[in-house]
């Protein structure tokens, strides 16, 4: 290597020479040394290094590996356009980017891509990433189709779901058995279970951040597909070739026929629907300004015998512009909307028909920064600012339904924050990555609040006073800081230690009393009666590659502490009580375990293996005992399953035949005892 004066930063991007894609985290390294960098959602990279002679790689998964030589004097772009490696058609890579496990920061982070989740085998032939999710490390749920999923212990509501930066607040289709994504749109995603990136807030246990292809740049094409139950069609092509592309995807069911032919009547007279569509468009005006516009919308429809229709939808859209400032410094600014709607249609009893609706709206500012000043120091920055507004619902009569009206007051909050992190290399084998994220939080009126006796359970008899509050006014206050921090010691190439810990507030929280996630649920923000939710994390692993990388192994253990989350008092009705403070209670949880995983990455036979313990619990002690659950011990909640085992199996002898298999094993779930036994004799 011939070395130069001062320091020079590399730029560019990596694409698909094929479709144009960008080809997100593949990896730019120097040739003998531990320096690199990695491609962002748009493909692009950075790496700053000192002026002189370089041997620099350009790879990713499935793609043919790059070398450039390269004289560095000064700033510098190079674009790379990678095609397909044939050979590694003969072989499944289960992670894009060897010893990525090993020298990156993080902890607690999973990720699949396209690739990897087409190899899982799906009983109902739809390829599903919330399904494949459930095959990590420390991902659950609290039975086979059910909708929600559980991190570490933690509730369904707490994680938060992104698709190309639109919260998705119910992801699931036909009540679970499918998720709200649609596999032949999605690029890859990855999986934050404790190092949160710093960018993000808003939830305690965890991130799910799904970005979409871009579209076919070179060229049109449509493909397509059936399963049992669901039909797909998917468009792509350029708008203006090589500049701007477009993708469409178009998803629907025909379950109904199966139905149709139970011999059970309450199934049979049973409808269930649903769609979903989804749009990507990018554009890119040059070199350093990029714009994308994205749309999701799905839809649920289904009826159980005749009598109840169910009715929900998710609508949402971003806009998304990339300015580069220069080689160091460049911004992503969002807007984002989201709306979720659900409806439903009682006729059960003729006399009492009834349509209930209820309604989350969700608007957001978004601007971050990323600036790199020296090689080894990495700064992101930036704000964001989160409008909810929640319908509760009412309850209307349907014809000459003798059914009461309900009406129920809305509710507004403003979220805002504002961040700051820095990655810096103390040295090649130490690294550190922390952060501060301040969020400020508003309850807004319009809203009627009540006053209660002081120290007293919150209920009708104890109310003394009243406050109506007009439209935005600002009824209540609550702010917090967030923490994110990791090290990670680089023992050699193949072997590392990371700690990490994590201090995070969440706003906002689902009202439900069944064990998993129903569309009936419905969100409920912070008020002067909830307090945020307060999450801390505490984790510790060990990563090691073996055999030249054959295989990776890796070992975290963490432990959590939840403040202010909620359970109910015993009958309490979470959808017709217009005071639902009076049935809430506020207590605390905790969370801990460890996981094991064990990867093989090629060969003919490739796959993973996980043992992971997780166990759940939380305390309820109040000042009676009305708001005392389990006399203030802690108890497992709904979704503690402690002992947890996945195996994905992958052969591929062929290179257009594979067989897969998987194989998951838990155990736990608490359940309800008889209170009392009644003999007949």
């Amino acid at each position: 290597m011939k070395n130069s004066k001062g320091n020079a930063t590399l730029t560019g991007y990596i694409k698909d020479l094929e479709t144009g894609e960008p080809l997100i985290g593949a990896n730019v390294f120097i040739d003998n040394s531990n320096l690199g960098a990695t491609a962002d959602v748009d493909g692009y990279y950075r790496i700053n290094i000192k002026c002189g002679t370089y041997k620099i790689g350009f790879k990713t998964l499935g793609m043919t590996t790059i070398f450039k030589k390269v004289n560095l004097y000064s700033n510098g772009n190079i674009n790379i356009n990678l095609s397909k490696d044939m050979v590694a058609l003969k072989e499944v890579v289960i992670t894009g980017s060897k010893n990525n496990n090993v020298k990156i920061n993080q902890l607690g982070v999973e990720k699949l891509s396209a690739k990897e989740i087409k190899e899982l085998p799906y009983a109902t032939g739809e390829r599903d990433i919330l399904k494949a999710s459930l095959l990590l490390p420390g991902v659950q749920t609290v039975g086979e189709s059910s909708s929600g999923i559980n991190i570490r212990g933690g509730a369904a509501d707490q994680n938060l779901f992104i698709f190309n930066n639109v919260p998705i607040f119910n992801t699931s289709h036909m009540l679970g058995m499918f998720s709200a994504f649609n596999a032949d749109l999605i690029k890859d995603f990855e999986l934050y279970k404790s190092s949160i990136p710093i960018e993000y807030g808003g939830r305690i246990s965890s991130v799910f951040d799904i970005r979409s292809k871009q579209g076919n740049r070179n060229g049109f094409s449509m493909k397509g597909g059936i399963s049992p139950v669901t039909g797909r069609l998917l468009f792509e092509g350029p708008l203006i070739k090589d500049k701007s592309s477009f993708i469409i995807g178009i998803r629907s069911t025909y379950s109904n026929w199966l139905l149709h032919m139970v011999e059970n009547p309450d199934i049979s007279h049973s409808n269930i629907y649903f769609n979903d569509i989804t749009a990507n468009l990018n554009y890119e005006i040059n070199e350093n300004n990029q714009l994308s516009l994205f749309t999701y919308y799905s839809i649920d429809n289904y009826t159980l015998v005749s009598h109840v229709n169910y009715n929900y939808s998710n609508i949402g859209s971003s806009l998304n512009w990339k300015h580069i400032f220069n080689k160091k410094l460049y911004s992503r600014t969002s807007a984002v909307y989201s709306n979720y709607n659900f409806k439903e249609t009682n006729e059960f009893l003729s006399a009492d028909k009834y349509i209930y609706k209820h309604q989350l709206k969700y608007y957001e500012i978004n601007q971050s920064f990323n600036y790199a000043p020296v090689p080894n120091h990495e700064l992101k920055f930036g704000f964001n600012s989160i409008l909810y507004q929640i319908n509760p619902g009412a309850f209307n009569p349907v014809d000459s339904s003798n059914y009461q009206e309900k009406t129920f007051e809305g509710e507004k909050a403003l979220e805002s924050a504002i961040y700051l992190g820095d990655t810096y290399d103390i040295t090649p084998k130490l690294s550190v990555s922390g952060g501060l994220r301040y969020s400020l939080y508003n309850y807004l009126g319009k809203k009627t609040v009540f006053s209660y006796l002081q120290n007293e359970p919150l209920s009708a008899e104890t109310v003394i006073d009243s406050t109506v509050y007009p439209n935005f006014k600002i009824i209540k206050n609550y702010s917090g800081l967030d923490i994110r921090f990791s090290l990670r010691y680089l023992i050699n190439d193949y072997n590392s230690i990371k700690l990490g810990y994590s201090h995070n507030n969440q706003y906002i929280f689902m009202l439900t009393n069944t064990i998993s996630i129903s569309p009936t649920d419905r969100w409920k923000l912070c008020d002067p009666f909830s307090k945020p939710i307060v999450g801390e994390q505490y984790n510790l692993g060990y990563y090691r590659n073996l055999d030249k990388n054959k295989y990776d192994v890796s070992f975290e253990i963490y432990y959590k502490e939840n403040k202010n989350v909620s359970d109910y008092k015993n009958g309490a009705d979470l959808v017709q009580n217009q005071y639902i403070e009076r049935d809430i209670l506020s207590g605390n949880g905790r969370n801990y375990g460890f996981e094991f995983m064990i990867k093989k990455n090629t060969g003919k036979l490739t796959g993973w293996l996980n043992y992971f313990y997780s166990k759940s619990e939380f305390r309820f002690k109040g000042n009676t005992d009305e708001e005392t659950i389990n006399q203030g011990n802690y108890y497992p909640s709904n979704y503690d399953k402690p002992h947890n085992i996945n195996i994905v199996a992958n052969y591929r002898n062929l290179r257009r035949v594979s067989i897969s298999a998987n194989f998951v094993y838990s155990t736990g779930r608490p359940y309800t005892g008889a209170t009392y036994l009644i003999f007949f004799g």
